[in-house]
C-alpha cells in the first residue's frame, strides 16, 4: 500500500527554492508515494508545471486572502460571493501592523484543516508553510524545510518567531550540510532533529534546456553572467563597481545580469551603469523562463551572495561547463571543489570580486578550465537521503 506525502509550497514562483522543490518532486518513488501538494498562495502561480503524478489540493480561500494585497483580495472574495470575507479583509489590512504569522490568517477566519490523514507532511519553506504543517496537517510525520542561509540577519528575525512549532514537528532539514552543521550549533537542544537533504540537480534536464538558443547575440567579448532574484544578499548592487573597475582594468567584457525584480530598481540600477561608464557593457534584464543558453555562452558565472543557503546557480553554470567567481560562503565551499572548476573571493565587495574575476580570466587563458563537471547531487541520491531522515525520526 502506498504511504501518502503533504508538501505545503507558499507560492509557485520560479526561483532557487522552487527548482529545488521540482527536482524533489520528481525523485520520489512513484510507486512508493501518493504525493499532494497545497498551495498557501495559489495566486502566485507562475505557470510552472508540477509533476503529473502530483495531486494539486483545492485553494483555501483563506489562505490566498491573507497573501495579497487589500484590492486583489476584495476582488477575489467578491467574486466568490464572500462579502463576509472581504469585510474582514480590510479590517485585516487596518490592524495589519498589531498581527503577526497566524493571529493575521485567524484574524480574517480560521484556514481549515486539512482532512486526510498523512504519512509525511512538509513545510517547504521556512514562514506559514511551517505554521500550516504544524497546526492543520495530521501526519505520523511532520519535517520543517530550511532553504535558506540561517546565518543572515533576516532569518534571525524569522527563526524567533517561527522556531515555536519545532517541538510539534519531527525534524527539521536544511538544503545542505553547511547550514545544517550551522543550525545544530545554534541550536544544540535540537541537534538530533536537524538534518540535511541535498537538492536535485538534473544534469541532462539543464544540458538540454542550455542547448536552445541564447536570446543575446554572439560576441568575441569575454561575458560574464549573474543569475538570481534581484535582492541586496544576492549582491547585485555591487555589479556596476565591479564592471567599472573591470574596464579600467582594460577588460574587454560584457556582462548578462538576469535577475527578476530588477525592473522595480532599474532606475537606479541605470544611474549606477551611467556613473561607472559600463551601461553599454552591462546588461540587467528582469528574468526569463530558461536562462541556461545566455549561461552555455558565457565565459565566466559570477555570483556576489552575501548569503546562500546552498546556490543551484553555482551548480547549473558548471554543468553547462562555464566558469565559476562565487563568495567565499560554506554553501558555495560544498560545490566548487578546485579552482579548475570556480574560485572563491576573498572578500565580498567590489575589490574581492575584480580579483577573483582577473584570476578567472588568466585561468581561462591557461586552459585549465574543467569541461567535464559531473553532479554528485542525484535524484536516487536525494530520495534515499529524504528516506534516512524519516527513519531517523521515527525510531
Amino acid at each position: 500500500m502506498k504511504k501518502k506525502l503533504l508538501v505545503v509550497i507558499e507560492a509557485i514562483q520560479m526561483n532557487g527554492a522552487i527548482k529545488g522543490w521540482l527536482g524533489y518532486l520528481d525523485a520520489i518513488d512513484k510507486n512508493e508515494w501518493d504525493v499532494d501538494v497545497f498551495l498557501f498562495d495559489a495566486t502566485k502561480y507562475d505557470g510552472i508545471d508540477l509533476p503529473n503524478y502530483v495531486r494539486r489540493l483545492p485553494e483555501d480561500i483563506h489562505c490566498v486572502i491573507e497573501r495579497v494585497g487589500l484590492m486583489a483580495a476584495i476582488k477575489y472574495t467578491v467574486r466568490r460571493g464572500r462579502f463576509d470575507l472581504a469585510f474582514k479583509r480590510i479590517i485585516y489590512s487596518i490592524l495589519y501592523r498589531w498581527f503577526t504569522g497566524f493571529q493575521k490568517w485567524n484574524l480574517i477566519s480560521p484556514a481549515k484543516r486539512q482532512v486526510e490523514h498523512y504519512d509525511v507532511a512538509i513545510g517547504s519553506s521556512q514562514g506559514v508553510s511551517w505554521q500550516y504543517v504544524a497546526e492543520k496537517v495530521d501526519s505520523r510525520v511532520k519535517l520543517l524545510w530550511v532553504d535558506t542561509d540561517v546565518r543572515a540577519g533576516y532569518w534571525k528575525r524569522t527563526w524567533n518567531h517561527f522556531k515555536r512549532f519545532v517541538p510539534a514537528c519531527s525534524g527539521i532539514v536544511c538544503v545542505s550540510e553547511s547550514m545544517r552543521d550551522a543550525m545544530r550549533m545554534d541550536n544544540p537542544q535540537w541537534e538530533n532533529k536537524i538534518f540535511s537533504v541535498n537538492y536535485v540537480i538534473d544534469d541532462k534536464r539543464i544540458l538540454k534546456m542550455g542547448n536552445e538558443p541564447s536570446p543575446f547575440p554572439s560576441s568575441s567579448r569575454l561575458r560574464l553572467v549573474t543569475v538570481g532574484r534581484y535582492s541586496r544578499e544576492k549582491g547585485q548592487h555591487l555589479i556596476p563597481a565591479i564592471a567599472g573597475r573591470l574596464a579600467k582594468n582594460g577588460l574587454d567584457f560584457e556582462w548578462y545580469v538576469v535577475a527578476p525584480g530588477s525592473s522595480a530598481h532599474m532606475e537606479q540600477i541605470t544611474s549606477d551603469l551611467v556613473a561607472e561608464t559600463v551601461s553599454n557593457r552591462v546588461v540587467f534584464t528582469d528574468g526569463m523562463a530558461n536562462p541556461f543558453p545566455v549561461v552555455r555562452s558565457s565565459d565566466i558565472s559570477v555570483q556576489p551572495s552575501s548569503f546562500e543557503g546552498f546556490g543551484l546557480t553555482v551548480s547549473e553554470a558548471m554543468i553547462l561547463g562555464v566558469y565559476v567567481v562565487a563568495s567565499d560562503l560554506p554553501s558555495f565551499r560544498e560545490q566548487i571543489r578546485n579552482e579548475s572548476e570556480g574560485i572563491l573571493a576573498k572578500s565580498i565587495d567590489v575589490d574581492g570580486f575584480v580579483d577573483a574575476i582577473l584570476r578567472a580570466v588568466q585561468i581561462i587563458r591557461e586552459g585549465k578550465v574543467c569541461q567535464c563537471y559531473k553532479t554528485p547531487y542525484s535524484a536516487k541520491k536525494t530520495y534515499q537521503q529524504i528516506l534516512q531522515v524519516i527513519e531517523q525520526v521515527t525510531q
